[in-house]
């Protein structure tokens, strides 16, 4: 075991069947852990089981992201192409990931841009006297 205690990965997952017909497994090398099927929580119940199998490969991409932003915030990257090569740094680390967990890539960018919409979008409302 690594110094986190949990089990190495890569874990993977099994279709219901494997142990019971409703029933996903979780595992390594061998059996970890069993999740309710699709009778229990319907189409969520793959990927709630997907999700746990990721655990692994997400705590170590959220490892590599924070470390990349402990480094922004002690300004060790002076120049912006090298702030901007760290970030895609971190969304390589992260990207993945959420895919496999997904199935749809990480487009960050929408996020960004959405949340920029709403606060105009909020802004303009407040200025018209409109806002909630």
């Amino acid at each position: 075991m690594k110094a986190t205690g949990h089990t190495p990965g890569p874990w993977s997952y099994s279709e219901p069947g494997a142990i019971g017909k409703d029933t996903y497994s979780i595992y390594a090398w061998g059996p970890l852990a069993y999740t309710a099927g699709p009778s229990d929580y319907g189409d969520s119940a793959e990927a709630n089981a997907r999700l746990i199998a990721l655990a692994p490969e997400l705590l170590e991409a959220i490892a590599v992201a924070g470390r990349i932003v402990g480094q922004l915030q002690d300004r060790q990257f002076a120049t912006k192409s090298e702030r901007i090569y760290a970030l895609s740094r971190a969304s390589d680390a992260l990207g993945p990931i959420y895919f496999k967990a997904t199935g749809q890539p990480l487009k960050w960018w929408e996020y960004e841009a959405t949340a920029r919409l709403e606060d105009y979008q909020q802004r303009n409302l407040e200025a018209k006297g409109e806002s909630d």
